[in-house]
């Protein structure tokens, strides 16, 4: 392969529908003449995704990435030119005329593309060795048909075999002009004190593939287990397989998915492969690991219904509850079907006709806040305080819903089940809401090293994945300032706070200042796209916003609007907080002024002033509680010390947020300049 013609190149882009090519990764729905899906290039729960077909032509307006056809495969696949070309031509069936590749351009190929390259090479190695080596067809091709896999399914699925010798197939790989250590990055060879051996030898094999279909890692299961032999062995980590953001299954699962609105979750390969053969085509696997959030991102772009079907003895039940969480922080509709104890998926759809199994899937589902509520129930008796640690558990899975009418509507189907009253669910929802639990903490807190600067104008860590809970009572006081009073001027003056500025600064500019500044962007999903779209507005635009999102055809985001605007869903958070004698964002003499009409430009300009501070004050409490989490961990001395280090900083940070949120209080005016006037509370020590 090599110097590809450029009739060729427009020969491609006319075969292939941009459309078709989009579907593979993407549910698109027409809009107008257009069609319109979730980008598969950032995270977002509103499409601002376009592809058009009469231009050939695909746009992201929410992360701005836009080509044709073959750019998008470079970008989904991350492929180069001639590789995403070569793709192209063979889905449309299109003969490229390529010269031979001299030696100068395949140094020009990317590490990427010769992986890519290798395990495509590999997938066939395994499946000739299955099918056609007699070592192959008498271990590996017997085991798939006693676990009763059809000729069509391992064909679809690409199943293999790798030979039981030390050096089978890097011996092969190196023959056909692969390098060792190619073969070492791809995890196909293992090299050990100068010695290169086999990775899978003696191993069925379960090609892994991307979304688009592209085989990207294997799963090899042992048939002769030893005291030191892993059943399954997975391709390691490498450029081209990362095993969280992966899903057995979703190349051959996807359009179904799409043609249902709903996919099915089930543990393990063979789960798929019996499920695939029976007629129900819209299984993938988690292969074994626990789900991820890459994992749920990648079927959110196809649909947000997902049934998990698990063994129905312990280990499936949790199973199915560890994935709880992270399905319904990710705005799914999710159901529960356990299968009946002592049968897994495998079993059951060889057991079971067609319609058997779709009628337990459509009948035997329930829905997973229910599920949990029986299990945690059931498990826990008339035992008061674990029936109170369950209930606790139950809202805090609810408190993750990111619809907060939705989050509402499980309140109360709480209550009826649990036999509690609405309102102590309520409250408890509110505690939720604004204190995450310590273990999610422990387990989001410290993934990466955090920025910071010094004070008296300290830079803030960045809020971690898992605390959108903790802080949307604080954005959520922030957007109903702008959206009330966004334009208005900050201070009626100049901004104190930035040295040699002039400018005269609006409510919105300080706030977009003042997040920019820290790198601190809103967790809460619906709340960040408001605050997004609300940047992105021209002033005229900002002051008719709801027309402005009606045009937008985004009624989500006019909800969540109008809701701020009117003040209440944001009343009912505070007055919750209010009640637990949190610090929240809007001030008492805030929600009065609201009430009263008479709102001045100096209040605006000190609720925004105090909003923003007690926001970054809420960001720094959290990270302090992970590293103190984390201390309690911790062996290494050393480590502990820079834990130790890196808390002090912030507890100095957090000092100086505190000062100017709690241990001082505004006035009802400001001083010139534009900082609130403070008076110290009766009992607050100097610091």
């Amino acid at each position: 392969m090599g110097y590809i013609d450029p009739s060729d190149i427009e020969r491609v882009i006319d075969a292939v529908s941009i459309v078709d090519v989009v579907e593979d990764y993407v549910k698109l729905s027409r809009r107008g003449a257009n069609y319109v899906g979730l980008c598969p290039f950032h995270d977002e729960k509103t499409p601002s995704f376009s592809v058009s077909e009469t231009k050939r032509m695909y746009k992201c307006f929410g992360c701005g990435k836009g080509g044709n056809v073959v750019s998008f495969v470079m970008e989904a696949e991350h492929l180069s030119f001639p590789e995403a070309l070569r793709v192209l031509a063979k889905r449309a069936n299109v003969q490229l005329q390529e010269q031979e590749e001299t030696p100068e351009q395949r140094a020009q190929k990317t590490e990427r593309d010769r992986l890519l390259e290798l395990v495509a090479w590999a997938q066939a190695w395994f499946n000739r060795s299955l099918m056609q080596h007699a070592q192959g067809r008498a271990i590996g091709l017997s085991y798939f048909k006693e676990r009763g896999l059809a000729p069509e399914t391992i064909r679809t699925f690409g199943l293999g075999y790798a030979l039981d010798a030390p050096t089978a197939l890097t011996g092969d790989a190196l023959q056909a002009g692969f390098s060792a250590d190619l073969l070492v990055k791809a995890g196909l060879t293992v090299e050990r004190e100068g010695h290169r051996y086999d990775r899978f030898r003696g191993r069925v094999i379960f090609p892994i593939h991307s979304s688009s279909g592209r085989t990207i890692g294997f799963g090899g299961r042992a048939l002769h287990l030893g005291e030191r032999t892993a059943k399954y062995v997975n391709s390691p980590e490498s450029d081209i397989y990362h095993k969280s953001a992966t899903l057995y299954g979703i190349a051959q699962a996807k359009a179904e998915i799409i043609k249902r609105d709903r996919s099915i979750l089930v543990e393990g390969y063979l789960d798929v492969l019996q499920l695939h053969q029976l007629g129900v085509r819209n299984v993938v696997a988690s292969s074994g690991t626990s789900l991820t959030l890459e994992q749920t991102h990648m079927l959110y772009r196809f649909s947000r219904n997902v049934t998990v079907l698990y063994d129905g003895d312990r280990a499936g039940i949790k199973a199915a509850l560890r994935g709880l969480d992270i399905f319904l922080a990710e705005g799914f509709a999710v159901r529960v079907a356990l299968l009946p104890d002592g049968q897994d998926p495998d079993d059951y759809a060889k057991s079971h006709t067609l319609e058997e199994v779709e009628a337990f899937l459509a009948n035997g589902a329930e829905d997973i806040i229910e599920f949990k509520i029986r299990i945690l129930l059931s498990e826990h008796g008339d035992d008061p305080t674990k029936r109170a640690a369950a209930i606790s558990d139950i809202v805090r899975s609810i408190a993750l819903i990111p619809d907060h009418l939705l989050r509402a509507t499980y309140v109360q189907r709480a209550a009826a089940l649990t036999g509690m009253e609405e309102r102590a669910l309520f409250s408890e929802l509110g505690r939720q809401l604004t204190a995450p639990q310590r273990r999610e903490r422990r387990e989001q807190g410290l993934r990466e090293d955090s920025p910071r600067g010094p004070l008296p104008n300290p830079a803030l860590p960045p809020p971690r994945v898992g605390w959108s809970g903790a802080l949307e009572v604080f954005e959520r006081a922030l957007m109903a300032i702008l959206l009330r009073h966004g334009g208005a001027p900050y201070s009626d003056g100049l901004h104190p706070d930035y040295d040699g500025e002039s400018a005269p600064l609006r409510v919105v500019d300080y706030v977009r200042r003042e997040l920019d500044r820290d790198t601190l962007h809103f967790q809460t999903l619906p709340l960040r796209e408001l605050y997004n779209r609300y940047l992105q507005m021209s002033d005229d635009e900002r002051d008719d916003f709801v027309r402005t999102l009606q045009r937008d055809d985004n009624y989500q985001l006019l909800g969540e609007a109008i809701e701020l605007w009117t003040g209440y869903e944001l009343n009912r958070s505070l007055e919750g907080a209010v009640e637990r004698g949190a610090s929240h964002g809007l001030s008492r003499r805030w929600r009065e002024l609201g009430e009263e009409n008479d709102v001045t430009a100096d209040d605006i300009a000190g609720e925004a002033y105090r909003s923003v501070h007690v926001y970054k004050r809420q960001v720094l409490d959290l990270r302090r509680e992970a590293i103190k989490a984390r201390l309690d961990e911790v062996q290494d001395s050393n480590q502990a010390a820079a834990l130790l280090r890196e808390l002090n900083e912030l507890n100095l940070m957090y000092c100086s947020y505190y000062k100017v949120t709690k241990g001082l209080v505004m006035t009802e005016r400001l001083v010139p300049g534009g900082r609130p006037s403070v008076e110290r509370r009766k009992g607050d020590g100097g610091s």
